[in-house]
């Protein structure tokens, strides 16, 4: 994983980028989008959802600092 993304099974306690993890919420989304994440998910080879979704706002945002 790209440094700065924080794997919620290891942010007990602390650590480098996981100890600057302020919130948790939960989100609900469509069957569709969720068919999609777990498309993504198994193409990028990560563990969970969570995983994925914290990977593409990593992306995003990283893009999104460049311009």
């Amino acid at each position: 994983m790209a440094k700065g993304v924080c794997h919620y099974k290891n942010a007990g306690g602390g650590g480098g980028d996981c100890a600057a993890m302020a919130e948790k919420f939960t989100m609900s989304v469509p069957d569709a989008m969720k068919a999609a994440l777990d498309d993504e998910r198994k193409r990028r080879r990560l563990d969970t959802l969570q995983d994925t979704i914290r990977s593409i706002l990593s992306e995003y945002f990283a893009g999104k600092a460049r311009r």
